[in-house]
Parts: C-alpha cells; sequence; structure tokens
C-alpha cells in the first residue's frame, strides 16, 4: 500500500547524502536525486509500481514506459471493446 511505499521511499533516501523527500499537498512524496546512471534508479522506481510517478528526467520515464510495455506484451493483453476491462 502507499504508507508502506512512502516509509521505503523516506528510508532509502535517508541512506543517501544526495537524495530529498518533501511531502506534497495530497499527502504524496517527491523524491529527488542525484545519480550516476538511469539504469539503478528506473529499477529502484518500478519496484513501487503504480504508486510511482516519474515527473523528470524524460529519458527515465521513457524507460520506465518501455519497462511497462513490455510487461503488457508478455501477457498479450487486449481490451476489449465496450468498457469491459482487460483480458
Amino acid at each position: 500500500n502507499d504508507f508502506n511505499v512512502q516509509d521505503k521511499v523516506r528510508r532509502d533516501a535517508a541512506l543517501r547524502p544526495t537524495a530529498s523527500v518533501q511531502e506534497e499537498a495530497g499527502g504524496s512524496l517527491l523524491y529527488t536525486d542525484m545519480v550516476a546512471g538511469l539504469g539503478e534508479i528506473s529499477r529502484w522506481v518500478r519496484q513501487f509500481g503504480a504508486s510511482a510517478k516519474v515527473l523528470a528526467p524524460v529519458e527515465l520515464q521513457e524507460i520506465i514506459i518501455a519497462g511497462a510495455r513490455r510487461k503488457l506484451a508478455r501477457y498479450k493483453v487486449e481490451t476489449r471493446r465496450g468498457g469491459e476491462g482487460d483480458e
């Protein structure tokens, strides 16, 4: 759940001298950090699933989106017509 995600983000940020966490209106967290590359941070973000949204950089957004598309393709998800949902 989101509480567990927020707890993990705060714990992980405490271990990184370049990380900061700000609580936003509505209770969401804004995590910022300086990283050497996008590979490690993309794996970290993915563990939070739908509880996380990458705001920047665009390159990291693209990595996360591409990974989500690959996962969907594995399951051959097809959207039904008429709003019935996914198979």
